[in-house]
């Protein structure tokens, strides 16, 4: 598409996966904004910020070999950072979403699997402790509103 032409596109939930990982997905707007709009999600492959981001929310080192996963954990991390993340106005890039016309790291990995189970564990984890956490939080701020 002519990027001019182009419909911006927002990253929004698709479906999880057999391994329990959220997968996104992006939807086309009907129109393009006129500035750019605060988002639920964000890509690693799509991702435009100041080095201080990566500062203060390095990457995990513990999540080996994870593809379906990392971003939901890394988006967790920055928001609980005090970082926000937008869609941009404008189409800045084109992503080939297809994987089957290259080989993959993986294939030559040892333990790959083994790897990759325990990054997706270490997410879940990290993700189910944070939705706990942020709950219990909340009864509380309700039992003191209550009270």
């Amino acid at each position: 598409p002519i990027p001019d032409q182009a419909p911006c596109t927002l990253l929004c939930a698709s479906a999880f996966g057999n391994d329990g990982m959220l997968r996104i997905r992006g939807r086309m707007l009907r129109q393009r904004p006129i500035a750019p709009v605060p988002a639920l999600f964000w890509a690693a492959g799509f991702s435009f910020s100041f080095a201080s981001l990566l500062r203060d929310v390095p990457y995990d080192p513990a999540l080996k070999f994870l593809f379906f996963g990392e971003e939901m954990s890394m988006l967790a991390r920055m928001w609980t950072s005090g970082f926000d993340v937008f869609a941009p106005s404008e189409i800045v890039i084109f992503h080939l979403w297809a994987r089957d016309y290259r080989p993959s790291f993986s294939a030559d990995v040892r333990d790959y699997f083994g790897l990759k189970k325990r990054s997706l564990a270490r997410v879940a984890s990290l993700l189910v402790s944070a939705i706990n956490e942020s709950s219990s939080s909340s009864k509380q701020e309700e039992a003191n509103v209550a009270g």
